[in-house]
């Protein structure tokens, strides 16, 4: 078949057919064993050579085409054009999407039903009535080695929605475990994330679709830069900023001669790309074809010769001013000289999957502001392992005398964006740590109701992701002053229930940022023979009944269909549509009074450190109860509100200080209550402020309740017999957050705040009351805390 080319080679040469784009003569043809795909432009003459070249090798071969399975597509063709190549080629007209090597060309997102086609392939490999035939071991082979690879081929070109890995992995999972095409919960095992694990640690080596997509599609950055005979190279690539962003993150491009390196694009000038460093220039450039020579000229013109790390902006100064070198970051590498210290060092955590596409929007553009190696997906490392690593190498690089590691340490500050959830993941981290000097943390609204973003100024809407709009937040963060507030241990314990779980119930999985519910292991101090116990903290809200279920169901809904919650507007929406269809606008007629806080659980309270225990009266028509610690709840409103003087007076009750040690106990009687918070002194039942607060479930008429903390619900099975649930609310140390004008969250020690209380405040942690508890309230379970390395030298710390 090279005959063909040939010819095609020489008619373009000799002008017979128009050129086409970018592509080079040999680029026209695609082969394969006797398939062959032509490009040509629908003019006349165009049409008329490709026909005769075609007939001529025929004739000369003896391979005739077979007109009648021939077919023409048009990539944005005229009806006219149309017409043309139908009467010139005699073949039938085809419209996209059409199957070539039995990959679905589109010039649009495939849709749901011609994703189908490779599904089935996939998951419906072995007829119904084979499949309980095949044992156990048998089935696991035949997903390792057949059923997965029949994905590569399509995940080797474009990345499948998620919605597409996640029914394949439906279908592994029922033929793995129950030999159907579905699995239900108890048929499953393990967990398909250990499953997909390689099998030293502990997996079963089955291939995790998404990182084999994201592996091969890397590919083609690879030899792109290392296989220039590939025929393809020169063609315009797909914009896949996934898999380019990991090669960037995992290669490393020493120049050498520059002939094979991708002058913008590629991150060659310490770990950063050109096109960060002149962007004016970049705007007339005509590619990557550039050598070298023009970069010191550019450097020249831009001033940055001396290897300085990005262009400047009004409102967040150079971007020298945010810089970790390597070495801080990386253990392993080669210490650098630095002139100055950056004034505002920053280490920044994404949740790459909060906020629809904003998530790895935002990675992208920090990335390419600042080091990669400073910005972490929370999807691929978690935070503790970061500081860990990060704080081990503080003080190995500070014994061997590196004042640069001593600076930064010093003025390092955390960027967190995610929801709710995930930032209190991050705080519970950097509180068990319990460094010397923690750093403080500015969070980025990327949830739904963005409360702790909001308590702090920093906003409650999504942000954009472009790196106007990043560089304007780095300027903010660098102006940020520092507040401290309370942290909240909370603890929940019961004892194995005779029969039914009593373990909480996430929707469809617990979420990473749910650390406040993490089961205790067998040596932690709160592991007690015939109990469960779970621990963990807040730094918002712990809520109860009403809004938890609500909340259970976004959630679950969420998890079941990802692609319909990619708009902060829509998922608010949903919320309130999810309240009236669950009924609580008329819960009097939809939900029995015995899921009503009062009959559910008895509550006391500790109103101050070392006090004694009091029952606290719940109304009988509350049915959702908050402790809020800061004054945001459910998209920026303040439930507590400020009481007046006379019930300050009355019932010992203040404004929501945020570092107080107290926490604010609000009750709601049904949605309609909720509405009053529209009102700008509209509030909640104030039920009580307290340092403590323990909630005991008895056995009753309900089964279950539904709970929420910072964001994330769950559903809580009750006692079935007469045993005891208990879930216990403390005060655990303070974290440092930054906070941006204007502030809504308040300071026990500012003056300004409203109802400011001048009398002194005792912010022990709590820990010096004596109960069962004490020392398992010391951490709350995020992270182990943080030790010196063997390796450093206490002797030459100071």
């Amino acid at each position: 078949m090279e005959v063909v080319t040939l010819l095609f080679c020489q008619a373009a040469s000799q002008g017979l057919l128009s050129p086409i784009g970018r592509c080079s003569q040999v680029q026209r043809l695609s082969i394969f064993a006797d398939d062959v795909v032509v490009f040509v432009k629908p003019l006349v003459r165009d049409l008329v050579t490709v026909r005769e070249l075609l007939r001529i090798f025929g004739a000369a071969s003896g391979l005739q085409v077979n007109y009648n399975k021939t077919a023409a597509t048009l990539i944005r063709g005229a009806e006219m054009e149309r017409e043309r190549v139908s009467t010139i080629l005699t073949c039938q007209i085809t419209e996209f999407p059409i199957r070539y090597l039995g990959l679905q060309l589109a010039l649009k997102p495939l849709t749901r039903a011609q994703w189908q086609p490779m599904i089935d392939a996939a998951v419906r490999i072995v007829p119904p009535w084979q499949r309980g035939l095949i044992t156990k071991a048998g089935r696991v082979v035949l997903v390792q080695a057949v059923m997965t690879a029949r994905t590569i081929h399509h995940l080797l070109i474009a990345e499948a929605p998620v919605w597409v890995l996640e029914e394949i992995e439906k279908g592994l999972r029922g033929f793995l475990w129950a030999a159907k095409d579905k699995a239900n919960g108890g048929q499953c095992l393990v967990a398909w994330d250990q499953i997909c694990k390689p099998r030293e640690f502990g997996g079963l080596g089955i291939r995790n679709l998404r990182l084999q997509g994201l592996a091969l599609r890397m590919r083609w950055e690879w030899l792109r830069r290392t296989d220039h005979s590939k025929p393809w190279q020169g063609l315009p690539m797909l914009n896949d900023e996934k898999a380019r962003e990991a090669f960037d993150s995992m290669v490393r491009i020493d120049t050498g001669s520059g002939k094979t390196v991708l002058f913008w694009r590629d991150r060659w000038i310490q770990g950063r790309a050109a096109e960060d460093f002149a962007p004016a220039e970049l705007e007339w450039s005509t590619g990557d074809g550039v050598n070298l020579n023009f970069l010191l000229y550019c450097c020249r013109m831009d001033g940055n010769a001396n290897g300085t790390n990005g262009s400047g902006c009004k409102s967040c100064g150079p971007l020298t001013d945010y810089y970790i070198p390597d070495y801080i970051l990386k253990p392993d590498s080669e210490p650098v000289l630095i002139d100055n210290a950056p004034s505002c060092p920053v280490v920044v955590f994404i949740n790459s999957r909060s906020g629809g596409q904003l998530g790895s929007g935002l990675i992208k553009t920090y990335r390419e502001l600042l080091n990669v190696a400073q910005v972490f997906d929370l999807s691929e490392e978690s935070p503790d392992k970061v500081l860990h690593r990060l704080y081990a190498n503080f003080e190995k690089l500070k014994s061997n005398g590196d004042i640069l590691a001593v600076e930064i340490q010093r003025k390092l500050r955390l960027i967190v964006a995610g929801g709710d959830g995930t930032a209190s993941w991050l705080l519970g981290v950097v509180s068990d740590l319990k460094l010397s000097h923690p750093p403080p943390v500015a969070t980025v609204p990327l949830g739904t109701g963005n409360n702790l973003p909001f308590s702090f100024g920093w906003g409650k809407k999504n942000p954009a992701t472009d790196q106007e709009a990043v560089k304007s937040f780095l300027g903010l963060v660098k102006g940020a002053g520092e507040m401290s507030i309370d942290s909240w241990h909370i603890i929940m314990r019961m004892r194995v229930p005779q029969e039914g779980p009593c373990d909480p119930i996430a929707p469809l999985e617990l979420p990473h940022s749910l650390h406040a519910f993490h089961r205790v292991s067998g040596s932690d101090e709160l592991n007690v023979e015939g109990y469960h116990t779970f621990r963990g903290g807040f730094w918002n809200y712990f809520s109860m009944g009403m809004d938890a279920q609500v909340s259970y169901g976004f959630h679950s809904e969420r998890k079941k269909n990802p692609e319909k919650f990619k708009n902060q507007l829509t998922n608010q929406g949903t919320y309130a549509k999810l309240g009236l269809k669950q009924g609580w606008f008329a819960p009097s007629l939809t939900h029995s009074s015995s899921r009503n806080i009062a009959q559910l659980a008895k509550v006391k309270i500790m109103k101050r450190p070392g006090g004694r225990w009091e029952d606290l009266k719940i109304p009988s028509s509350i049915r959702s109860i908050i402790c809020l610690n800061l004054p945001s709840f459910s998209g920026g409103f303040n439930p507590w509100g400020t009481p007046g003087t006379r019930k300050a007076q009355d019932r010992d009750l203040t404004a929501p200080y945020v570092d107080d040690g107290l926490i604010e106990v609000v009750g709601f009687r049904d949605a309609w209550h909720g509405l009053v918070l529209l009102s700008s002194k509209g509030h909640g039942t104030r039920l009580a402020q307290a340092h403590r607060i323990r909630f005991e479930f008895h056995k009753g008429a309900a089964d279950h309740t539904f709970m929420r903390v910072d964001g994330e619900p769950w559903k809580q099975p009750l006692p079935k017999d007469d045993e005891t649930v208990v879930v216990e609310i403390s005060h655990l140390r303070q974290v440092t957050m930054l906070a941006n004008q204007p502030c809504k969250s308040k300071s026990i020690d500012d003056p300004t705040s409203p109802s400011h209380r001048g009398e002194d405040n005792d912010d022990s942690d709590s820990l010096e009351d004596e109960d069962e508890w004490k020392e398992g309230r010391k951490k709350f379970g995020a992270a182990d805390t943080f030790k010196l390395p063997d390796e450093v030298d206490m002797a030459h710390l100071s």
